[in-house]
């Protein structure tokens, strides 16, 4: 049995974290990420070895499972500085290294980590060396956790404030142009069963579509909604309008929860991000995110077939897949666009790139004089540039004029873009593009036929 998605991580009531806690003396132990099921309970359990006292740490969830054991950790500075053991305060750290971690410890003043022990237990005598070899078990309850009220479309949209890091929702997305890819993992859980949230899904989809559109350079990952069938998500993308910046994948995809070990499905786009982020580094911007592997899953929500494949793949819905022999795979690379020129995701997010690349080299040119001297620069610079990419393999054509041209000079300028200070370059590139058809032609010969 798979678990639903919670039903948010992120609350409109920006009043309270959600984080579980509890506090006890000056040692607060909360749950590290915000949600419901951070209400946990921890067992702490002292225990005196080889002249040592050292604490245990189970962390259980609401059902009485174990979401995590940790044995003895020393407590003791000196022991630990010798062992290179890490302890309490070590694995439980609010530190990134520690984001795997369910719970966080922190002791309040620089209490040290005896002193948190000695908190923890304050009924306990220490210097009983038979109770402690024993072993002394304290259970502690987080609660005050919380999955929030849903985030609508308004939270997504966010509201401008003074200086970007005031800013909320993709209202704070809207300055930085370092950023290619945006997704939005959850929207669609629950849009089968809830018709009221399927407007609202649908509107903040379209909200999603609109701010890459507008921004530019960037493509929007768009996820399919829960447990849909195969009807289902061509309904779903047939409502949805056409867009050379985003592109749509289903079904979503499942794995084991990385601490609970529970099998969970999980919207589309995290992944999807991930393969683009992986193809861009290994392979480069320009070749197809997709005949790529999906680390950790376990399969898929709904499956997918060849013949069903060949009904979703031209109405610009990407598939996973499940082969035998490899695993789950991204086995679709399309838009959602209506133009042939814009039909795959690598072919419009290397132009993005393209651009932004160009823009960046040629920026110097800014309130140079605006005469033939220039425009030779700018074409030698956008030709090295281009002609780097051609070799990497980015482009067809066995030579590179049969690759791009550059032209920057009075054909691509008027006498009035001149005057007022208007450098026009004109660059032409022929991308690849995804051999998504292969066809093979196979012809017989019979015995007694010359060869």
């Amino acid at each position: 049995m798979f678990l639903p998605l919670p039903k948010a991580r992120v609350s409109s009531d920006r009043s309270a974290d959600g984080h579980g806690s509890a506090t006890v003396g000056g040692v607060t132990i909360r749950a590290r990420y915000p949600g419901l099921y951070g209400n946990l309970t921890v067992r702490f359990t002292a225990r005196q070895s080889a002249q040592r006292i050292g604490v245990a740490i189970e962390v259980l969830d609401s059902q009485g499972g174990t979401v995590g054991k940790w044995d003895e950790l020393p407590v003791d500075g000196e022991i630990r500085k010798a062992t290179g053991t890490g302890s309490l305060f070590d694995l439980f750290g609010e530190s990134e290294a520690c984001r795997t971690i369910p719970i966080v410890v922190i002791g309040a003043n620089a209490v040290s980590e005896f002193e948190a022990l000695e908190t923890l237990f304050s009924d306990v005598d220490f210097s009983d060396v038979e109770a402690l070899a024993e072993g002394i078990a304290r259970d502690i309850t987080l609660r005050g956790g919380n999955d929030g009220q849903r985030p609508r479309r308004d939270e997504y949209v966010g509201a401008k404030r003074a200086g970007d890091p005031g800013s909320s929702g993709f209202e704070l997305f809207a300055a930085p142009n370092m950023i290619s890819v945006i997704a939005a993992p959850g929207v669609t859980a629950g849009y089968c069963e809830d018709e009221d949230w399927r407007d609202e899904a649908d509107s903040i989809i379209r909200m999603m579509i609109s701010h890459v559109e507008t921004i530019g350079g960037r493509m929007a990952v768009i996820d399919s909604a829960q447990g849909q069938s195969v009807e289902e998500v061509r309904e779903m993308r047939a409502k949805l309008p056409a867009s050379n910046d985003a592109a749509f994948y289903f079904p979503w995809v499942r794995i084991a929860d990385p601490v609970t070990g529970t099998p969970v499905s999980l919207p589309p786009s995290g992944f999807v991000a991930g393969i683009y982020a992986r193809t861009d580094i290994e392979r480069g911007v320009s070749r197809s995110p997709a005949n790529e592997i999906v680390h950790l899953a376990t399969g898929l929500e709904t499956p997918v077939t060849r013949a069903q494949q060949d009904i979703l793949n031209p109405e610009g819905i990407n598939c996973f897949r499940f082969f035998a022999n490899r695993g789950t795979v991204l086995w679709g690379a399309r838009t959602m666009s209506a133009e042939p020129d814009w039909k795959y995701v690598n072919v419009r997010r290397y132009f993005s790139y393209l651009k932004r690349s160009l823009e960046s080299a040629t920026d110097w040119a800014v309130f140079e004089p605006n005469d033939e001297p220039l425009w030779g620069k700018v074409r030698r610079a956008v030709e090295d540039f281009l002609l780097t990419e051609w070799r990497k393999g980015a482009m067809v054509g066995n030579k590179p004029e049969k690759a791009f041209f550059v032209r920057c000079d009075r054909s691509t300028m008027t006498q009035s873009d001149i005057d007022d200070g208007r450098l026009v370059c004109l660059v032409g590139v022929a991308p690849l593009r995804p051999a998504e058809f292969v066809i093979f032609r196979i012809g017989q010969w019979t015995a007694d036929r010359e060869p």
